[in-house]
């Protein structure tokens, strides 16, 4: 928490230094009320000194109003402080989400991301509110009013701090207690969150496979199981208050009796027992803020400590200097590729060795498990080689900018994801400067023309969250579009046609082949009547390449191809 606190107040110092001059002003303010009380009583009441009375009442008055404006100047200073810390570490952790590779991404996952960026941040900022609201004005209060009371009596303001080393050895045991029960509390918060996102986004497998109370009850399951952490929580801070109270409370009964004991024997006035009772107030409740401060400081702790496990995780993709020149020709060679999964028993890719013809068709096919994504994934830097090199235009990929790379190539995921908006913006989201006739043009080709215009509003049509008001045919289609209207010198296509009908996807080839005649286009997927029209076709088997060369040669040099190719056929006849 110091270290996230360290790093981020850093460009607010100026603003601390306001706040903090604003919370010694209104701590000075408040001690001033008890002393002017007791000239009140003292001389004003005693001598029955009205003008006295009324000078000393405006005087309090005044300073009441002018505390109160301290306070709010204060008060917003800190929230607008605080807020723009909080603006900061999300726009940092979001940033540096962005750029994982896939494998950190994987790592964290995607509830325990949102969470850190949403629920982990704010109680950094409640905290850090806390903590300028608090820490600043507490020890000012408490030392103002500690001395302030031993100038009136010294033996009672003993009796005010006696408690004190109590207090503290309580809420160390709090802090402690508290620790352990934030960090679990956190962890059945990520737990809630991504089962709640399965049960939405996966709604229709749920009910397709008739598991809505399956499911049900799993939800429940975490729902509990962060109700029974919640309760742990809140019975400490429940705890905490009346113990405290208990002991704030004993301390002012103790006051009231010895200063009642100095008073009969004329060694105190009233007005000074009356401003004593105000001291004792600020110090205890200063006391007593600090412990609430120290006890919900654990979980702020824990939210910074997972804040700082993003922002610190550095992405295995690194930046070098080196950057891809456009008049490179975008040629392939994979030599002795390998790659592995973190705490995977072995490698998804082994030894991949081939040569991706420049300005041609190549096509690679292989079961489910093959590595098919994986080799994909490799080429604009989703993920780094665990051995061997990918040599792109005579340039190792390691040694590229990955974004500059990412911008001569195009990646068509295999799960489609478009975005809430409208057709057009999501068709724009690669390309925001493209003409109509160049997105028609693009509708075309991918076969998307006839389903967009039959739509109530055409391009403008809203599309929801991932498209799902739309058939996964559809999604595709528009999802290809939108790769082909980026005008790059490579695109990749992961199973990008998986749900697109027979009949379509001939047409859509056509008309895809014709139009990237003059770019490397690398497919990869199961379908045999792809692969005819490519090329250059590569067979990948468990991770390895065990045949390439064009459909009428592997058809007698490849047994996995010629079956594949056979089975297909066969399913196409019935």
């Amino acid at each position: 928490m110091l270290e996230l606190m360290r790093i981020y107040l850093k460009p607010y110092r100026a603003r601390l230094l306001l706040i903090a001059f604003l919370v010694f002003l209104q701590a000075i303010l408040q001690l001033t009320l008890p002393t002017l009380l007791a000239e009140l009583v003292d001389v004003g009441i005693a001598n029955a000194d009205m003008s006295y009375i009324i000078q000393i009442g405006l005087w309090m008055l005044l300073i009441t109003l002018v505390t109160v404006a301290v306070t709010i100047l204060s008060g917003y200073q800190t929230s607008k402080l605080t807020s723009s810390v909080a603006v900061t570490i999300r726009e940092r952790l979001y940033a540096s989400v962005q750029g994982f590779s896939l494998q950190e991404y994987r790592q964290f996952g995607h509830s325990t991301l949102l969470i850190r960026t949403t629920n982990d941040v704010q109680q950094v900022q409640t905290i850090l509110s806390l903590l300028l609201k608090t820490m600043l004005l507490a020890p000012m209060m408490f030392i103002g009013a500690f001395i302030l009371s031993v100038t009136k009596n010294v033996m009672l303001s003993f009796i005010l701090i006696a408690p004190l080393p109590i207090i503290i050895l309580i809420v160390i045991g709090f802090a402690k207690k508290g620790g352990v029960l934030f960090t679990a509390l956190q962890k059945k918060v990520d737990q809630l969150n991504r089962t709640l996102r399965e049960g939405i986004t996966g709604i229709r497998d749920i009910r397709s496979f008739n598991q809505v109370d399956r499911e049900r009850e799993r939800f429940s399951e975490a729902n509990h199981s962060y109700r029974d952490a919640a309760i742990h929580v809140h019975q400490l801070m429940i705890y905490l208050t009346p113990i405290m109270m208990f002991i704030l409370n004993f301390s002012i009964v103790a006051l009231l009796w010895f200063g009642s004991l100095q008073l009969n024997a004329g060694e105190l006035q009233v007005g000074d027992l009356m401003a004593f009772i105000q001291y004792a107030m600020y110090i205890l409740f200063s006391i007593m803020l600090t412990s609430v401060l120290f006890v919900s400081f654990p979980r702020a702790s824990v939210s910074a400590k997972r804040i700082l496990e993003v922002l610190n995780t550095e992405s295995n993709i690194k930046k070098p200097a080196q950057s891809l020149s456009p008049e490179q020709p975008s040629s392939l060679r994979f030599s002795n590729v390998s790659y592995q999964y973190p705490n995977a028993e072995k490698p998804v890719l082994t030894n991949i060795t081939c040569t991706i013809p420049n300005h041609k068709r190549t096509v690679i096919v292989g079961g489910t498990g093959a590595g098919k994504s994986t080799f994909l994934q490799l080429i604009p830097r989703l993920f780094d080689v665990s051995s061997g090199n990918i040599v792109f235009g005579g340039i190792d990929l390691r040694n590229m900018d990955p974004e500059a790379l990412r911008s001569v190539t195009t990646f068509s995921p295999q799960n489609t994801q478009l975005f809430s908006g409208t057709i057009e913006e999501n068709l724009r989201f690669g390309s925001k400067d493209v003409s109509k006739d160049e997105i028609d043009r693009a509708l075309t080709i991918a076969q998307c023309t006839s389903f967009v215009r039959e739509l109530p509003d055409g391009l403008q049509t809203m599309l929801t969250q991932n498209g799902k008001n739309l058939s996964g045919g559809q999604r595709q289609r528009l999802a290809i579009a939108r790769a082909l209207i980026r005008n790059t010198r490579m695109y990749l296509f992961d199973e990008s046609f998986s749900a697109i009908d027979a009949g379509t996807k001939g047409e859509l080839f056509d008309e895809l082949f014709e139009a990237l005649d003059a770019n490397t286009v690398i497919i990869a997927t199961q379908d045999v009547e792809i692969a005819k029209r490519a090329d250059h076709i590569v067979v990948l088997d468990q991770g390895e390449i065990i045949a390439d060369g064009t459909h009428d040669e592997l058809l007698q040099s490849s047994a996995i191809y010629h079956e594949l190719a056979a089975t297909q056929s066969e399913e196409g006849t019935r």
